[in-house]
């Protein structure tokens, strides 16, 4: 696999904060964690005029503070859902599962409803039509 190169000003030009329109996010997280991931789901949130959140994916972490990997991205995910009814907010078609063991290479992407979520954000935005959160099913764990 071949990844995109960019020179020294790409990188900057690409970073900078655009001041005509919202930054698009998907917010990846291992929020059961640590604690600075509740402080940046509750920013974006806080932020809705300046961060378009697409979403919130819950990331596996394995350590003393969960069983197996599957056990910490479902703690995340968890923390995630606390966190949004906190804020006031529904997590249905906007917090997804990630993977439940790490990628064992990169020609092969585990599967999970954040993988199905990302894809599907980012193949629709080509098209125009990334806001159209109608067709996910997280149930399902793909779009329809």
């Amino acid at each position: 696999m071949r990844y995109y190169e960019c020179t020294d000003m790409e990188r900057i030009r690409r970073t900078e904060i655009p001041k005509d329109r919202k930054i698009k996010m998907i917010l990846d997280t291992d929020t059961y964690n640590e604690i600075d991931d509740q402080f940046a789901i509750f920013y974006a949130l806080a932020s809705e005029d300046r961060i378009d959140l697409k979403g919130i994916t819950a990331e596996l972490f394995f350590n003393a503070r969960s069983v197996s990997p599957a056990d910490g991205m479902e703690k995340s995910y968890q923390e995630i859902k606390k966190i949004l009814k906190l804020a006031g907010r529904e997590s249905d078609g906007f917090a997804f599962r990630g993977c439940t063991e790490p990628m064992q290479s990169k020609d092969q992407p585990g599967e999970s409803e954040a993988v199905d979520f990302i894809i599907y954000i980012a193949y629709n935005k080509k098209r125009g039509n990334a806001n159209d959160r109608d067709k996910f099913s997280a149930d399902s764990q793909c779009y329809e």
